[in-house]
This record gives C-alpha cells, sequence and structure tokens, in this order.
C-alpha cells in the first residue's frame, strides 16, 4: 500500500471511529421510568447551587434518575423563586434503573431530601439532620447525624464520594468529615477550606490571608504551586493530583512540587463569560475523566443575543487525549460511568448511552 492510499485509509478510519462514538449504543425514552412533561419550570438546584444532576452512574450496571411530576407545579412548592438545597420541595422522585431501561425500585422525596449517588453502588440521601446510606432498593444501611447543634436551622452541605468510591466525605461550613470502610467510620477530618476528597483524607488550600495558599494532601504540606490561579484540584492516587488553571490548563501535580501539562483545554470553554468548569473523575485505574464546562456566548451581529452552553468532553490521561467530546444544552445532564467506558446523556425527556473509545 504507497503512502497517499495509507493515508486515505486511515482518515477513513478516524472519521468511522468519530461517526461511531456519536451514535449512541441505547437511547431510553424516560416517560416509562415516570419523567413528565411539565406545564411549568421547575428550578431545580443542589447542594452546590447548580442545577440539579438528573442522572448518575451508580456503578458501571446502574443509573440514578431524579424526576419531577406534575405535583412539582402545584402550590406551595418552594420557599423562593427556586428550589434551594434545603427548601421543602413536592413531587420529586428517584429511580435506580439498569442499563437496559429496567426499573429496580423508586423513592418519592420528603421534604427537605436531596438524593445522589454515593460509594459502593449505594444511594445517599441527604436531609438537614442527617446523611443516610441506602441500597439500591433505597433501604437504609447506615445514618449519619449532622454536626450542627441542637435548636439551630441546619442546611443541607455538599457531600462528595472519594476517587475509589468506597467512602464520602460531608463538607459543612466549619468543618468536613471523612466516612469510609465497609461500616463508614469517620477516618480524618478538617477545618481547612476543602478542594477535593481524597481516598485518606481531603485536598485543602489554606493561608489566603498571609501570602500565597498552602497546599496539604491528607494532612500533608505539598510544596506550593508554581501557578497561583490553580484553584481546581481532583486526586487520582498514585501520589499525584490534578491542578486546573483559570486559563484551563490542566496539570498533574505531584509531592515533590513537580508541574507537568496535560492539556490545554481552553477551547471547551469560548465566550466572554464561563461559569464553572467542573472535573468527574472515573476510577482510578480508569485513567479517565469528565469534562463540563458551562458557560455564555454573546453574538455581536445584526441581531444581538446571547445563549448558555453546556460542553463536555472525555480524557484519557495516560495519554492526554480527548477520546470523546459532544456540546450540550445548559440543562442536559451528563454522568461517566466509574470504568470510563460509558457516557450516559440526558437531553429533556430521552437517556442516550455512548460508548467511549
Amino acid at each position: 500500500m504507497d503512502r497517499y492510499s495509507l493515508a486515505r485509509l486511515l482518515l477513513a478510519l478516524s472519521a468511522l471511529s468519530m461517526w461511531a462514538a456519536d451514535t449512541p449504543i441505547r437511547t431510553l425514552q424516560l416517560e416509562k421510568f415516570g419523567y413528565q412533561r411539565l406545564p411549568c419550570k421547575v428550578d431545580w438546584r443542589g447542594e452546590d447551587m447548580w442545577p440539579k444532576r438528573q442522572i448518575e452512574f451508580l456503578d458501571d450496571e446502574h443509573l440514578l434518575l431524579h424526576y419531577a411530576a406534575i405535583e412539582a407545579c402545584q402550590a406551595p412548592l418552594f420557599q423562593g423563586p427556586v428550589s434551594l438545597p434545603g427548601d421543602t420541595k413536592h413531587g420529586l422522585h428517584s429511580a435506580v434503573i439498569d442499563l437496559t431501561g429496567h426499573i429496580l425500585h423508586t423513592y418519592d422525596w420528603q421534604p427537605n431530601d436531596d438524593v445522589v449517588a454515593g460509594p459502593d453502588g449505594h444511594v445517599l440521601i441527604v436531609d438537614r439532620d442527617a446523611v443516610r446510606v441506602t441500597d439500591l432498593s433505597f433501604r437504609n444501611l447506615k445514618t449519619i447525624q449532622s454536626h450542627h447543634k441542637p435548636g439551630t436551622h441546619g442546611q443541607l452541605y455538599p457531600v462528595q464520594v472519594t476517587p475509589s468510591r468506597h467512602g464520602f466525605a460531608i463538607i459543612e461550613r466549619n468543618r468536613a468529615v471523612l466516612y469510609t470502610g465497609s461500616a463508614y467510620q469517620e477516618t480524618a477530618r478538617t477545618t481547612e477550606y476543602v478542594a477535593a476528597v481524597s481516598d485518606h483524607g481531603f485536598i485543602t488550600v489554606s493561608g489566603f490571608d498571609q501570602g500565597p495558599p498552602f497546599l496539604r494532601v491528607d494532612e500533608v504540606r505539598w510544596p506550593t504551586p508554581s501557578d497561583p490561579s490553580l484553584t481546581t484540584f481532583s486526586d487520582i492516587g498514585r501520589g499525584e493530583i490534578l491542578g486546573l488553571d483559570r486559563k484551563f490548563n490542566l496539570y498533574r501535580v505531584d509531592q515533590r512540587g513537580h508541574e507537568t501539562l496535560i492539556v490545554r483545554l481552553g477551547s471547551l470553554a469560548p465566550g466572554m463569560w464561563h461559569t464553572a468548569f467542573q472535573l468527574d473523575v472515573a476510577l482510578p485505574e480508569a485513567g479517565r475523566i469528565l469534562l463540563r464546562s458551562y458557560g455564555v456566548r454573546i453574538a455581536l451581529s445584526d441581531s444581538f443575543g446571547f445563549w448558555s452552553y453546556l460542553r463536555t468532553a472525555v480524557l484519557d490521561l495516560p495519554t492526554g487525549k480527548l477520546v470523546f467530546q459532544r456540546d450540550c444544552r445548559f440543562y442536559d445532564d451528563v454522568s461517566l460511568s466509574p470504568n470510563g467506558r460509558l457516557l450516559a446523556v440526558r437531553e429533556k425527556d430521552r437517556l442516550k448511552l455512548y460508548s467511549v473509545p
């Protein structure tokens, strides 16, 4: 085969691979799970104040789906213009489904609930007083009481699962506590600002009031990053963490202070107003990261306008290559399986499953 023919073959294979990656391996209609087209708009927020993620992988074979029913349009609904964390909610539900679309179990939210994917394929039900660990049937396995003082107004705080997905942390205003092991016992705590959760503790950043911040990983102080704009961190194990700077350059950082550029991600954050760039790390052995970039683009032409966007991509850490990219609507949901091989995308009333090359 001559060089020209080889080039044509490689180009054709590349195009075929891109086409295959953009074709879902399965499309599920969400109406069968209870999803409804509502006559009202439910602005549903999670503990992080971002739009509630309505689809999450529990493990490589099960998904956690959240949806609102018609009761959500009936007053009283929320105690404000949007559904704030901890507000009384009505008509909200969750369901555990498998990849074929079979419903395993459903759960009707109680007032002040939030429901999120938890460790070890479990579900976490969070309210103002406690976090409950449940199985796929929503049967209670463990209850952890909150730390706010009796008689005070509690609120929902973010809950983060560890990289290995064998534990989780409750991150309150003035403290964070890590729970691991089969019984989810307390194994670490901190009063520093938590940038990320690790399997054995926390990645914390402190010292903003007196010069550059101090970076600590599992209570061990690491060299201060040379780039002060490294503010978004994730733990990937093996004594390394990821750091994202304000120009959307992703670095690998180790305990000796070595910083290695992995990839430049500015193309995922176009426009004049960028609101969030989030990293969802698959299991450490998978070496995959789901990148979610939210923002607003402004059009200056014959007609002035602006529109919001969600750009997503899957990064393969060993090669530093983006192996999957997709532009979504701002209120779509995207979730990466723990093994980094499946991507679930919710587009209104449809759920699409993609194979990640």
